[in-house]
């Protein structure tokens, strides 16, 4: 049976933020590969003849939401990081 120490739980906390980490790193990047493909969009939609200025102000509110929400992942990941680093050796 596993030992239950202090040291171990310790660990097993900062095993389980370091995995949080890495799914919060992993959430950013699909939200910027997702944010590139629309800035895409928006791009063919703006030289279309004539644009469909509907569907691009739609596709730009999307984005600006998605990048707000890629900046709060940024910073939310930047304070899991710093707690890690302070806490886990």
């Amino acid at each position: 049976m596993a030992e239950h120490t202090p040291e171990r739980a310790l660990e097993s906390v900062c095993e389980q933020l370091a995995k949080q980490a890495k799914r919060v790193e992993a959430a950013i990047e699909r939200k910027k590969t997702r944010a590139a493909a629309l800035r895409a969009e928006i791009d063919r939609l703006q030289h279309e003849n004539p644009p469909d200025k509907d569907r691009i102000k739609q596709l730009q509110g999307l984005l600006v939401e998605l990048q707000d929400e890629i900046a709060e992942d940024e910073a939310a990941l930047r304070e899991l990081q710093a707690h890690i680093a302070e806490n886990c050796h």
